[in-house]
């Protein structure tokens, strides 16, 4: 891991989980996740690719990414796993970043698109 890539996770993971935000929460201690949209099995995506989550949202309890599958987790909450890195994207950087940022989304996007059309 890069000093980069590092300081990129302890300042998502200083936003607090990402979910919690955006159900109304509030505040709360989160841990940083990969994103897994795209990856194939035991694969981790790149470090900018993630998000903060709380142990509750993430890996502990019924309401967990990893215990519900993300295709569950994301139709349970009403938003996406990408959503929500967008949403911390955002948040951590300036807007021309985030131009940038949206465009590689986009393009990463249909990728997955294309990669979850040929897995059914």
């Amino acid at each position: 891991m890069t000093k980069s890539e590092r300081e990129h996770i302890e300042r998502a993971v200083a936003l607090g989980c990402a979910l919690c935000r955006h159900i109304g929460y509030g505040e709360s201690p989160a841990e940083y996740h990969h994103r897994r949209t795209g990856t194939g099995a035991g694969r981790k995506a790149q470090h900018i690719d993630g998000m903060p989550l709380c142990p509750q949202h993430h890996r502990i309890g019924s309401e967990a990414l990893h215990a519900m599958g993300r295709k569950s987790w994301e139709a349970h909450f009403g938003i996406t796993e990408i959503e929500l890195i967008e949403q911390t994207q955002a948040l951590l950087y300036a807007p021309n970043d985030r131009e940038q940022l949206r465009r590689n989304m986009v393009a990463r996007r249909k990728l997955e698109n294309m990669r979850d059309m040929e897995e059914e």
